[in-house]
């Protein structure tokens, strides 16, 4: 079997429907999909116990865990593939009809390592636009085109980490599954390390994966984030970039630095005077990880400036005017 789909559930009866439906309606249906309920306590169990028996024509492979979070629920569900390839999709997302046919395609001509489809649809109808043409990269090739932006360049600028709307070989990934418990960032720590390890790309420029913003998720959650998470991010992708600092190290301080800046910012949502909240803040500034990240940052364009003068400067009324705005 060339391709298994791995698709992790909870709590997601609002549009779990609509995501299965959509690979129901494949123009390919060779694949397998793994539907991983990940201790869901709403109706999803039902959805999907009622689509498999109402479409036996389709490969399911259903299995029910205790809630983990979805880095467990993600490798349970490669860990029962049987695909040379794997294909993550978010249970409240759904897919073009010729989504997966059009990842099959350059597997069959190519045999690429990874394949990124990074032009994407939000909730709203918009393509988020990820600049480049279909495309078959060697390795020389992706030193040249994707690692000068594979973190975070200059303009802070960055290959989409996003592990939906990307395929790749399964022994790829269970190199690189990362098991930290980031909340932030839990997709990058496993898509860079795998383009890392990757010889060949194939790169997909069709809108072809539609993504729902959903306002519980922990990035658009009104809630203060980890300081926990730059700091992790920076251990597991400096290990990953080790003999290649002349080309990343830099990069993975602009992002550390991003991250703490966001951090920062939401720290105004928690429930504490102005003066606890400038203190914690600046406590986790000083941490020696996020500090030497802040030291080395360099950026262009007003945004970047504008975080890099509030961060080398502790300018704590500018981050909490842009928490307003977040």
């Amino acid at each position: 079997m060339i391709l298994s789909i791995v698709i992790p559930v909870y709590n997601a009866e609002q549009y779990l429907f609509e995501c299965l439906d959509s690979i129901a309606k494949q123009d390919y249906l060779d694949f397998e999909v793994i539907l991983i309920n990940d201790g869901s306590t709403d109706n999803s169990e039902a959805i999907i116990q009622d689509f498999i028996f109402k479409h036996q024509d389709i490969n399911f492979v259903y299995k029910k865990i205790p809630n983990g979070g979805p880095i467990n629920a993600r490798l349970t569900g490669v860990n029962l593939s049987k695909g040379e390839y794997i294909c993550f999709i978010d249970a409240d997302d759904y897919i073009e009809p010729n989504y997966i046919s059009s990842f099959i395609k350059p597997i069959n001509e190519h045999h690429p390592d990874m394949i990124c489809c990074n032009r994407f649809v939000n909730e709203k109808e918009k393509v988020i636009d990820q600049k480049y043409k279909d495309q078959y990269l060697d390795l020389n090739e992706i030193k040249d085109y994707i690692y000068p932006y594979l973190i975070q360049d200059i303009h802070y600028d960055y290959i989409r980490p996003n592990l939906w709307s990307k395929v790749f070989k399964k022994d790829i990934y269970l190199r690189n599954v990362c098991k930290k418990d980031i909340r932030i960032g839990e997709d990058l720590v496993v898509t860079i390390p795998m383009i890392l390890d990757s010889k060949s790309m194939f790169l997909i420029s069709a809108p072809l994966y539609h993504y729902r913003v959903v306002n519980s998720s922990m990035i658009n959650s009104k809630k203060p984030r980890l300081y926990s998470d730059p700091i992790q991010i920076f251990e597991v992708l400096s290990e990953k970039i080790k003999g290649q600092e002349d080309i990343f190290l830099q990069q993975l301080y602009r992002l550390v630095a991003h991250i703490a800046f966001n951090c920062s910012v939401t720290q105004f949502y928690a429930d504490r005077s102005k003066k606890e909240t400038i203190e914690f803040i600046k406590q986790n500034l000083d941490h020696p990880v996020i500090k030497e990240a802040i030291d080395h940052i360099d950026g262009k364009g007003l945004k970047a400036k504008l975080m890099i003068h509030a961060l080398k400067h502790r300018r704590y009324g500018l981050m909490k005017l842009y928490s307003k705005f977040m």
